[in-house]
């Protein structure tokens, strides 16, 4: 997560705070009104998002990144989530084991096994799609040249490719909506 500014906010809205009250008590009304929520950006918690197919939660968070991550550092890590999510779907469908997938991918075992458990939301043909994706964003910006792409265009471009490549077309044949389903109407 990015904490750079946390303390200097953390310190503004105390003064303010400290304004609107005098010497009165602040109140937790007080706060809710006068002090905005923060999300910090966190890098992790939008590879996470993407990888679960959440669009609503990798949608912002991505966008809150794109002010401070320059384009370039996004795709490269948006490329390496993807492929290793990937590269863990292969794996599993030719069934290899955990140990197999830990040395496949790399990393602690527990990180591996998190991968291996959203690989699961994902068909192989989604995730190439999603990679591909990711490539043509990639030759996007890149060939917006000297001119350069706009932010809103940038932000547009990403906007676009999660709700076409990440978030989920529907329930599969097989999934747990489905299945509950089908119990209940036996």
């Amino acid at each position: 997560m990015d904490r750079q500014r946390q303390g200097a906010l953390a310190a503004a809205e105390l003064e303010k705070l400290a304004l609107y009250r005098g010497t009165g008590p602040i109140a937790k009304a007080d706060v809710e009104a006068l002090v905005p929520e923060v999300i910090p950006d966190s890098t992790w918690a939008m590879l996470d998002a993407i990888a679960e197919r959440n669009a609503r939660v990798a949608g912002p968070a991505l966008d809150r990144l794109l002010d401070t991550t320059p384009l370039p550092v996004l795709i490269v890590q948006l490329h390496r989530r993807l492929r290793e999510l990937l590269l863990a779907a292969d794996l599993q469908a030719a069934g290899a084991s955990n140990a197999d997938l830990v040395k496949a991918i790399g990393g602690h075992p527990y990180r591996v096994e998190q991968i291996a458990n959203k690989a699961r939301l994902w068909t192989a043909a989604e995730l190439a799609d999603a990679l591909e994706g990711v490539l043509h964003l990639d030759a996007a910006f890149k060939n917006a040249g000297e001119s350069g792409m706009t932010d809103s265009q940038a932000r547009l471009a990403f906007a676009l490719w999660i709700q076409d490549r990440v978030a989920p077309a529907g329930p599969r044949s097989g999934s747990s909506q489905e299945r509950g389903s089908a119990g209940r109407a036996g």
